[in-house]
């Protein structure tokens, strides 16, 4: 799993940005209606209905998440085909331990290490592993940003899917995971999956 700061579009950072305005609403430390219209106001050509929100059942309860925020049906694959390879879209597996300690958790298989940093980007709130563990919007969501990061910044999912695996884009990258997986067949694996 990569760590690092993802190159994302105006659409992109606009949803990173609505959710940490909604979560900062929701602890009363911004006014949800100035926070909507701060972000229409990057949208000049978007309607200004308001979100329908929907319960955020991670650490904090009274957060939500917009339901109307645009999704890249190439990311939906892609999750999908990581998905299944990783945990047979089984959202409680619990990867076994690297040489460094760390674990991969749930139906994309994150990284320990990287769960708190990656959840408080995405979702605003910091979560442990074992939080993201019982949280499947969260491990979707996640999934969702980075890997819609990954495409974006790549333009392919064999970069995409590697940059998941490994950290690093696919050309010339031979590096294997603890079980033997190496990135070609990974990455093979993916795409077959598509």
């Amino acid at each position: 799993m990569a760590n690092g700061i993802l190159d994302f579009g105006k659409m992109q950072a606009l949803g990173s940005m609505g959710i940490g305005l909604l979560n900062m609403s929701q602890n009363k430390a911004v006014d949800p209606a100035g926070s909507l219209a701060l972000m229409r106001s990057f949208m000049p050509n978007q309607q200004t209905a308001t979100p329908q929100a929907q319960p955020f059942q991670g650490t904090n309860p009274s957060y939500t998440l917009p339901t109307n925020m645009p999704v890249d049906a190439s990311v939906e694959r892609l999750m999908r085909s990581i998905g299944h390879l990783e945990s047979g879209n089984n959202y409680s597996v619990i990867g076994p331990r690297t040489r460094t300690g760390d674990r991969a958790y749930g139906q994309y298989q994150v990284m320990g290490a990287n769960i708190p940093s990656w959840t408080k980007e995405v979702l605003g709130v910091s979560m442990t592993p074992e939080q993201f563990l019982q949280d499947q919007r969260a491990q979707d969501a996640v999934a969702r940003a980075k890997l819609g990061g990954y495409l974006k910044k790549y333009g392919n999912i064999d970069d995409a899917s590697s940059m998941w695996f490994s950290g690093r884009p696919y050309r010339n990258n031979l590096a294997k995971d603890v079980l033997g997986t190496s990135v070609p067949q990974y990455v093979q694996t993916v795409r077959r999956n598509y």
